[in-house]
């Protein structure tokens, strides 16, 4: 639709195969895509300038240096952010899977997963509106609580 900014999604995946196959398959079917490699370099582009926030992310766990987990941890833990993630994975442990679970991802899918199957849960997670992450600049400097982190991020704008 013209006027309105493509859903940016955070791709965080270390394996250059899988991310030229979603990179591809994303951008096609109109998301502007970002990678990350590896946690430490989400860890950045989840702290980035405004603009360029994600509104979604895609996360493998099984990822170098620091877990797909520590990833969600942060984002909700340490952003106070509900930030729909979706979790694309082939090496999640049952523990993992349930504090995934836990911390309120939207989709758990396993690779490798089919097309429309990974369309629709990026979609669906997609619709619940812009990153919860752009106005996190505005409160990084006061520490929240379970009480204030949100329940819901707010609707697109056009």
């Amino acid at each position: 639709m013209a006027g309105v900014p493509a859903t940016r999604v955070l791709l965080v995946e270390d394996d250059p195969e899988v991310v030229a196959v979603l990179g591809e398959l994303l951008t096609v079917h109109g998301y502007e895509v970002h990678h990350a490699a590896h946690s430490t370099a989400a860890f950045v582009m989840l702290t980035a300038p405004h603009d360029v926030l994600p509104h979604l992310v895609i996360l493998d766990i099984g990822l170098p240096m620091v877990s797909g987990v520590a990833v969600l941890e942060f984002i909700r833990i340490t952003l106070c952010s509900d930030l729909p993630v979706v979790v694309l994975t082939g090496t999640a442990t049952p523990e993992q899977e349930e504090r995934l679970r836990e911390l309120g991802v939207r989709a758990f899918l396993r690779k490798p997963a089919s097309v429309r199957v990974l369309l629709s849960a990026v979609a669906e997670a997609a619709s619940v509106g812009p990153s919860p992450l752009q106005d996190w600049h505005m409160r990084k400097a006061s520490r929240c609580d379970e009480s204030e982190a949100r329940t819901s991020p707010p609707p697109l704008s056009g």
